[in-house]
């Protein structure tokens, strides 16, 4: 197909571009280290060579939309179908919307779309209850801004080793005053520095404590490990959003136990004229095409992939009938 007297028409036939990426993504040359001279061999990809990301791996050359996907516990190849249901006490849940999307889109790039749709139908709800992919902090901002809608959800889990140690200082524990860009610990001491950066792809705030003040601290043990302290907090808006205007009314263990029940799923106001339903929840399924996973299962082991792939026979491709 690459060769200079092969018929040019043939690397535009669109199966034949999908089979020239299947074997880029599945096949490589490798030299052979104890023989250098030797000429390089085609063998099967490994992770020691590296896969294509989910988002361009192709799973099927019948749907190229198809892509492997991981939630949890649960990998399957195939797309997610995101559900939109009423959930009014005492009423039946009617299901409101169905989106769908190829599987390794993340839930929260999909609420801006579902509640485009929700308005379109004139049906936005007052509250909607969403699972923990579906918060985000430009989310809480976006949805009570742009369509009056208080996302409800368990909090996102806070990462950071202050939020897991009994005693030590987390964000919410400094004090931040935003007009004149100045933070302030639980030592009293205020910040060096505050500095508008990017943290994959989110507009932060970079807060620096002094390291003289940091390193002399009687509480350092409980406020860094490292030589000063450094705060990341979203921009404003977003960073109130998340801790006080938009209430996330569980904790992350409450809301997947169930034990208690949220301030919103308390009996609603009856809905106004252009409010159709006060509540909604949405969540994802996978929807699977496929049974089987990659990479892989342990049963094509990389020891069993280390030979040179057998060559198959191959469908003729007739030319174009333009072709001359």
């Amino acid at each position: 197909m690459t060769a200079p007297d092969a018929p040019s028409w043939l690397r535009e036939v669109p199966a034949v571009e999908v089979l020239r990426r299947v074997w880029v993504q599945t096949f490589c040359w490798l030299n052979d280290e104890a023989n250098p001279g030797k000429p390089p061999a085609l063998r099967w990809r490994t992770e020691a060579e590296g896969f294509p990301p989910s988002t361009l791996m192709i799973a099927s050359p019948y749907d190229l939309d198809v892509h492997y996907a991981k939630k949890r516990t649960t990998t399957w190849i195939g797309y997610k179908v995101h559900l939109t249901e009423t959930c009014e006490i005492g009423q039946p849940p009617l299901i409101t919307h169905v989106e769908t999307t190829t599987a390794p889109v993340a839930d929260r790039a999909v609420l801006a779309d579902v509640h485009a749709a929700l308005k379109s139908k004139d049906l936005l709800p007052e509250r909607h209850l969403v699972d923990a992919g579906y918060i985000d902090a430009d989310q809480l901002v976006l949805s009570a801004r742009d369509h009056g809608i208080t996302l409800v959800g368990p909090p996102p889990a806070d990462n950071q080793w202050q939020a897991r140690t009994e005693g030590a200082f987390t964000l919410e524990q400094f004090s931040l005053d935003w007009e004149n860009q100045i933070a302030t610990c639980p030592a009293g001491k205020t910040s060096e520095s505050w500095i508008a950066d990017l943290n994959r792809d989110h507009a932060v705030m970079r807060i620096r404590f002094s390291l003289t003040h940091c390193k002399a601290c009687p509480l350092k043990a409980q406020c860094t490990r490292s030589n000063r302290r450094l705060l990341t907090p979203r921009r404003r808006e977003e960073h109130e959003g998340s801790s006080q205007r938009v209430l996330l009314t569980r904790t992350r263990s409450s809301w997947r136990s169930g034990k208690s029940v949220p301030a919103s799923r308390e009996p609603s106001p009856k809905p106004s004229a252009s409010t159709v339903c006060a509540e909604a929840a949405t969540s994802v399924r996978p929807r699977r095409i496929f049974s089987n996973s990659w990479p892989p299962p342990p049963s094509i082991s990389a020891a069993s992939r280390t030979g040179s792939p057998k060559s198959r026979s191959r469908p003729h491709v007739s030319p174009p009938s333009s072709a001359s």
